[in-house]
């Protein structure tokens, strides 16, 4: 049986959401009045520089490879969901943008929380949910807009 390396996995995606990443940035530079593509690009290519110290987690210090890593996903998360919104010309009010990484880092420097996995997880994970459900709240409402038939399987 094929064993699967987590870390190598986790390079492959820091690789593939910087391309993405690239590509929205690129296309906003070509058609500036779409912050959707801005929004989505600044938070695919926040994402990667978390996800690689993510995936550099034991070489490199917990509070870069747990703190500042998740920070700057959740921080992603927070862009994505205001594309999610501007996508369809409606706006996710700025503080929630980074609220979720704020709340992160707050989170982080309580001693007994950083050093409890299972709190931890429990935690970046709902954090991720309530970006994931501004996504399809902010997707979900656009339909009125722009009637795509792709729409219901993105929310």
């Amino acid at each position: 049986m094929v064993q699967i390396d987590v870390q190598t996995l986790l390079i492959v995606a820091t690789a593939i959401l910087g391309l993405l990443g690239g590509m929205f940035v690129a296309a906003w530079w070509r058609e500036r009045e779409s912050s959707d593509l801005a929004w989505w690009g600044v938070g695919l290519l926040s994402v990667v520089p978390g996800v690689a110290m993510i995936a550099m987690r034991g070489a490199i210090p917990d509070w870069l490879s747990i703190g500042l890593a998740n920070a700057l996903v959740l921080l992603g998360y927070g862009c994505m969901a205001a594309g999610a919104f501007a996508f369809d010309g409606g706006r996710l009010p700025r503080a929630l943008v980074p609220a979720g990484a704020a709340i992160w880092v707050a989170a982080c420097q309580v001693p007994t929380f950083f050093g409890d996995f299972p709190t931890r997880v429990a935690t970046v994970s709902l954090i991720a949910a309530a970006y994931g459900t501004g996504v399809a709240v902010g997707l979900w409402r656009g339909r009125r807009v722009v009637a795509l038939p792709s729409r219901r399987a993105a929310v």
